[in-house]
């Protein structure tokens, strides 16, 4: 999936449809560093918040 995701992320770029800098690869694994905070975070809250959503909300939040 990572390679999904870098070209994915790489085309969006090219697109213009982004405007974060880093190169693909960095952002990708921003991305999951994320993702995986976030699910630390929800897992000791006990899921006291909607993980998809705040995932997703972050997510735009750096792109």
């Amino acid at each position: 999936m990572w390679k999904v995701y870098v070209y994915l992320i790489r085309k969006a770029q090219e697109a213009g449809e982004m405007s974060i800098k880093m190169d693909p690869e960095s952002t990708v694994e921003a991305i999951i560093y994320l993702v995986n905070g976030i699910g630390i975070t929800w897992y000791n809250k006990m899921g006291d918040f909607d993980y998809v959503n705040e995932c997703r909300r972050m997510i735009e939040f750096i792109l």
